[in-house]
């Protein structure tokens, strides 16, 4: 936390002092000058923010830690959709390939029947004129 920058030591070194100075005050006078008080809120306060600071650190700790769980349970929502994805691509193939199939016969079957009607329309010309 704070321990860790050289300025910060210096300072908590300071209020440390300090307020060791305000506990020998209390004991000795029973009573707090103003000017022994004011280090001694002061190292209450970072007394606080560091155990807030590690609150939040363990906070976001376990908020991390329950990302990570959701990330791994979203890769593996991501893996399933791929393969009915890759499913998918399987069926749409086949379906195309059977429609093309079906396409060609139906082009074939358009083709005899136009042919049917050409060589009936043909006989019926020839018998029309025969008679």
């Amino acid at each position: 936390m704070f321990e860790k920058d050289t300025a910060m030591r210096i300072f908590m070194t300071f209020l440390d002092r300090k307020v060791k100075e305000a506990e020998e005050e209390i004991t000795q006078k029973g009573v707090l000058s103003d000017d022994k008080a004011i280090p001694l809120m002061l190292k209450t306060q970072f007394n606080h923010i560091a155990h807030l600071e590690e609150s939040v650190d363990s906070e976001f700790g376990n908020i991390r830690r329950q990302f990570k769980e959701v990330n791994e349970k979203f890769e593996e929502v991501r893996q399933q959709f791929k393969a009915v994805d890759e499913r998918f691509g399987k069926m749409e193939e086949k379906f195309d390939h059977r429609f093309e199939h079906l396409e060609k016969r139906l082009d074939y079957l358009g083709r005899n029947v136009l042919t049917g009607f050409s060589a009936l329309a043909t006989l019926m010309t020839l018998f029309h004129f025969v008679r």
